[in-house]
């Protein structure tokens, strides 16, 4: 018996077989899988932005150089 701990449905939190025993893995079911693409069409995930980062500019063109 594994000691590794049975993973979830990153939808329901429902305990998911593994890859090997499903076909819609890492999530339950189709259900769970077209609610986690529904909500990356709908731009529902998002990355965290630092408040205080700046954004670095882009090299200058070759062109700029030779001024």
């Amino acid at each position: 018996m594994s000691d590794r701990p049975q993973p979830k449905c990153p939808v329901c939190r429902t305990a998911v077989q593994l890859r090997t025993e499903n076909k819609y893995f890492p999530f339950c079911s189709e259900h769970c899988q077209m609610v986690d693409l529904g909500r990356w069409i709908n731009e529902e995930y998002r990355m965290p932005v630092d408040a205080n980062a700046t954004e670095r500019a882009l090299p200058p063109e070759l062109s700029e150089l030779d001024d």
